[in-house]
């Protein structure tokens, strides 16, 4: 099939982040607004960035919850929030005392995530089994995610 006359020739559009230059963004729902080129690039960036973090965030869910898996025996449940310095992950062990044998596994876990998952900073922390009301001093329950465990 021929190309027409508008896809002949076409450059790229080029977003300079030094610029200062004004650019016209039209998007889907045709709601036009007036920005800089350089505003532009950087929204560009972000969106591009927030996609790679994206990815990477729903590797490491992946990652944790196969652990998880493959450490049944020890570990009841599992969960995710979000704090000020990043991510924290508690993972609950089987039993109501603390599980120091488990201890270098949980490290071990910190230290692969650390070096695996670099855009999404996690602590990985172990508390014994603890009824889900009882969590509150350690994350607040509603607004975390579980990734492994009933």
């Amino acid at each position: 099939m021929p190309k027409t006359a508008s896809e002949k020739n076409v450059e790229p559009l080029r977003l300079d982040f030094r610029s200062r230059n004004p650019v016209v963004v039209v998007p889907e729902n045709e709601d036009r607004f007036v920005t800089t080129a350089r505003e532009a690039a950087l929204a560009c960036r972000q969106a591009q960035d927030m996609l790679r973090w994206k990815h990477e965030f729903d590797r490491l869910l992946t990652h944790l919850h196969e652990w998880c898996r493959e450490n049944k025996q020890q570990v009841s449940r599992t969960y995710m929030a979000a704090s000020e310095d990043g991510l924290k992950v508690f993972i609950l062990t089987k039993g109501p005392d603390y599980r120091f044998d488990f201890d270098d596994a949980i490290s071990g876990l910190d230290v692969e995530v650390a070096k695996k998952f670099e855009r999404c900073p996690t602590d990985v922390i172990q508390i014994p089994e603890t009824p889900v009301g009882s969590l509150t001093s350690f994350f607040d329950s509603a607004k975390a995610w579980q990734i492994y465990g009933d």
